[in-house]
């Protein structure tokens, strides 16, 4: 179970590392319509979390115990 997790948040991770105003619009879906303009702050955290999540998922592919 470890492992199929850890393959998901690495995916996704890497999907928001590169496309970071996709995975901002995709959050903001529901709640905001029209058109959108990110600031390079939320872009730059965006990329941020995605690498936080890569270690995540490197960390869960590596453990026993969930």
């Amino acid at each position: 179970m470890n492992i199929f997790l850890g393959i998901i948040i690495i995916f996704f991770s890497v999907l928001g590392i590169i496309y970071p105003e996709t995975a901002l619009r995709f959050e903001d879906m529901f709640r905001i319509r029209g058109k959108r303009e990110y600031s390079s702050f939320a872009i730059a955290m965006t990329r941020f979390g995605g690498f936080i999540g890569i270690l995540c998922g490197i960390f869960l592919l590596f453990t026993d115990t969930l």
